[in-house]
């Protein structure tokens, strides 16, 4: 009902729309967000992705028929190679930046957190304490202490790192989107046939 020639970019600007609007939408998650807090905009993002392929392949394979059956298999092959390339190049790709920040907001939370500030040796000796009933060295409670801060610094590190890439695909699909009303409006303005000559 809804896929038919011609629509591909009305149903590419709804499926941009739709991951964008996903993608925002978790780029606030903390610590705490669960599951069930990611459910609408995880389907939003789902949804979108499922959206944005059948109106490309729709519009390829249309093209290959109107060039003849010789292009058909060309086609196939070519844009089953493009969506396995482009899967694990965008997989590698978000995988080595979620990476990134996530080291760089390590060093950022780190420099936050001297042995000297109160309050991070207070916490420190809270998260010794898990271990004081089979540790009775100080230095090892302090030691295990700090080992269990350190795995929640990373753990926060990784939750903003997934922020910072939930905003960047976010991004990405806004100027997508640009580009797409762009590229129609400009197909638009120059598809129009030449006023006839008097």
């Amino acid at each position: 009902m809804i896929l038919k020639p011609g629509r591909e970019p009305l149903i590419h600007a709804v499926a941009l729309v739709m991951i964008g609007t996903g993608a925002w939408m978790d780029a606030s998650a903390t610590n705490l967000t669960r599951p069930e807090n990611i459910l609408f905009s995880q389907a939003l993002i789902a949804a979108g992705g499922g959206l944005f392929l059948p109106p490309a392949l729709s519009a390829g394979f249309v093209g290959a028929l109107k060039k003849g059956p010789n292009y058909i298999t060309s086609f196939i092959m070519v844009f089953i190679f493009t969506q396995t390339m482009g899967g694990l190049f965008g997989a590698a790709l978000f995988g080595t930046f979620a990476t990134i920040r996530e080291k760089v907001h390590s060093v950022d939370l780190v420099s936050h957190l001297g042995r000297a500030d109160p309050l991070v040796a207070a916490r420190v000796a809270q998260l010794g304490q898990a271990y004081a009933r089979v540790l009775t060295d100080k230095a090892l409670l302090t030691a295990e202490g700090g080992q269990l801060l350190a795995q929640q610094v990373t753990r926060e590190a990784w939750v903003l790192a997934y922020n910072d890439l939930f905003l960047a695909i976010a991004a990405i699909c806004a100027l997508a989107l640009l580009t797409l009303i762009v590229h129609t409006a400009w197909r638009a303005v120059f598809a129009r046939p030449a006023p006839a000559a008097v």
